[in-house]
């Protein structure tokens, strides 16, 4: 375990070995842990873009869990966010963000660009919105996480992706009241990291089945 994660982090981070996925779940993500197993596996680097409709929250969200994972796992992974369109970025999704530990600021020069730390020894993740045409978007070698219910047409987008993966969550996780941001996050959070411990044999084991 990377021992810069902050200490608020890394607390939310070892209580995800008591809580439990269910086995609906966990079919949900096997694309994703099979993704992660063959590019780990081949020595690899990851790349996951996580598509949002807006890039303004649930993408965003998981764009800087992911960040977090691979440096507690020291693994060679790099995560992006992108949406069909572009919206600031919620107050809720910083509110959430420094809730679980991040220490998140405002660019002074620029209030639609964000930095998130967190840890004392890496840099910060930038983040603002942006569409699926950003030249920061990477252009091959990734895959394409859509964190809603993506219709074939919007697929389309990122046929130069090499892989698609869908991630399903009830409707429930698409509202963006403080509540149900912070609900998905932590759904987000701890499946992302059981996803990478069942992909990596070093990693921290989860309780798996409800």
């Amino acid at each position: 375990m990377n021992q810069h994660i902050f200490p608020d982090l890394r607390e939310r981070i070892e209580s995800f070995k008591e809580i439990k996925i269910s086995e609906e779940r966990l079919i949900s993500l096997s694309p994703l842990i099979n993704y992660l197993r063959k590019k780990l596996s081949h020595t690899e680097l990851v790349k996951l873009n996580y598509i949002g409709i807006n890039n303004s929250h649930r993408s965003l969200i998981a764009q800087v869990w992911t960040q977090v994972a691979a440096v507690y796992f020291n693994l060679d992974i790099r995560s992006y966010s992108c949406g069909i369109s572009q919206r600031r970025i919620l107050p809720q999704t910083i509110k959430i963000m420094k809730e679980h530990g991040f220490k998140v600021f405002k660019k002074s020069s620029d209030d639609q660009v964000y930095f998130a730390w967190y840890s004392q020894e890496e840099d910060p993740i930038t983040l603002f919105s942006k569409k699926t045409n950003d030249l920061i978007n990477p252009p091959a070698d990734f895959a394409a996480v859509f964190t809603f219910p993506a219709d074939p047409e919007t697929k389309l987008l990122f046929d130069h992706a090499e892989k698609s993966i869908q991630l399903d969550f009830p409707d429930s996780y698409s509202k963006t009241d403080v509540s149900s941001i912070e609900k998905w996050s932590e759904k987000f959070s701890c499946e992302l990291f059981y996803a990478i411990s069942a992909a990596e044999t070093r990693t921290i084991q989860l309780k798996n089945i409800t």
